[in-house]
């Protein structure tokens, strides 16, 4: 066992009493076993209660079990600003097997989202028999993260060989069966396709076009505010309107607008196809294989600042072709921004990448 997830719920053994937990916590510390809080939360309310108590716990995770997003009335959009905002550690999301269309499960792409298998209740085999259907169709909606969650009744039932947990409230007499021997594979979200440079001309012409918008956001510098929010918001507000964002949602406004208004739109540098999510973590993974010839730089280059001990993550965009001395770079890092700089006016440089699609 890795960890156990204690639920917070209504049953009459709990009813979200948290203590009633103290004796089992204190077994599992002693056994070198993690535990977090877990309940099947069905409003924000609900959420807020199990973050309160990881705290108190010193958890490190918490459960957010959310399944009929459509009656419970759950803006996931919400969901995941609050989650990212109040709890900055791993979270399990155990779901339906098949994830509620539409419904924007990209917002908490962080969670690691286990659909649940129970194939007791009526109606649950057919998603027992097509689980690789459901895993892709999770991917799709916008998961990053995907294992699978198992009902545990005797006999133990035929389950696929994949990364799993296991719902232990079922009555269970031997949990011998239940121990696996072999390795679990992890699901992995699709491979994203290999991006086709845009033509010369066309790469020029989203250049040009995203060099234009950096400029206007600078003359505007007085109406954009520094917010590190998420979703992020103002892909589709001019440069003069008021902003409220950080340097990576800078970038990928930079992204979209040049992509808009050049009529040649490319993939979005954070990678979550302009949903409002990603940071400089998420574009350095979506850009990391890509980087830029040293002291060639040109528009719309994306030069990271990652390094362990420096001023804290930051990217900024190059607005002005050159050399590390003669190129120019745009950053919003704070309140005092949108600004022209030069690239190492920090002295944590990690690289300066190319989009795939500028190459």
């Amino acid at each position: 066992m890795n960890w156990a997830a204690l639920n917070l719920g209504a049953d009459p053994c709990v009813q979200h009493n948290p203590s009633v937990w103290d004796l089992r916590r204190s077994q599992y510390k002693a056994a070198g076993i993690p535990t977090g809080p877990w309940m099947h939360c069905h409003s924000m309310a609900d959420i807020e209660f199990v973050v309160k108590t990881g705290y108190a716990w010193e958890a490190p995770f918490i459960g957010v079990n959310i399944e009929d997003v459509v009656s419970d009335k759950l803006d996931l959009a919400a969901v995941g600003e609050y989650l990212i905002r109040e709890w900055p550690q791993p979270v399990h999301m155990p779901s339906l097997p098949w994830l509620q269309n539409g419904q924007g499960w990209q917002h908490v792409a962080f969670a690691y989202i286990a659909l649940e298998l129970f194939p007791e209740v009526p109606g649950q085999q057919p998603y027992l028999d097509g689980w690789q259907r459901c895993v892709d169709h999770a991917f799709a909606e916008g998961a990053q993260h995907v294992t699978l969650l198992y009902s545990t009744q005797s006999p133990r039932s035929v389950y696929p060989n994949v990364a799993h947990c296991l719902y232990t409230a079922d009555n269970v007499d031997n949990w011998p069966e239940w121990k696996d021997s072999v390795p679990q594979p992890v699901p992995q979200p699709p491979k994203e396709p290999d991006v086709t440079p845009l033509p010369p001309n066309a790469k020029k012409a989203f250049r040009d076009a995203l060099r234009t918008f950096a400029l206007a956001a600078q003359r505007a510098e007085p109406v954009w505010h520094y917010s590190q929010a998420r979703p992020y918001t103002g892909l589709h507000a001019p440069a003069a309107e008021v902003h409220h964002d950080d340097c990576s949602a800078y970038l990928a406004i930079l992204y979209y607008k040049a992509g808009r208004m050049s009529k040649h739109p490319v993939s979005d540098p954070l990678g979550f196809h302009y949903s409002g999510w990603g940071n400089t973590g998420t574009a350095y993974e979506t850009l990391k294989t890509h980087k830029a010839p040293k002291d060639q730089y040109r528009i719309g280059d994306v030069a990271l600042y990652l390094q362990p001990g420096g001023f804290g993550d930051h990217v900024t965009i190059c607005i002005k072709n050159g050399s590390a001395q003669t190129s120019d770079w745009t950053s919003f890092g704070s309140e005092a921004g949108p600004m022209q700089l030069k690239l190492n006016y920090r002295s944590d440089l990690t690289g300066v990448y190319r989009h795939p699609a500028l190459q």
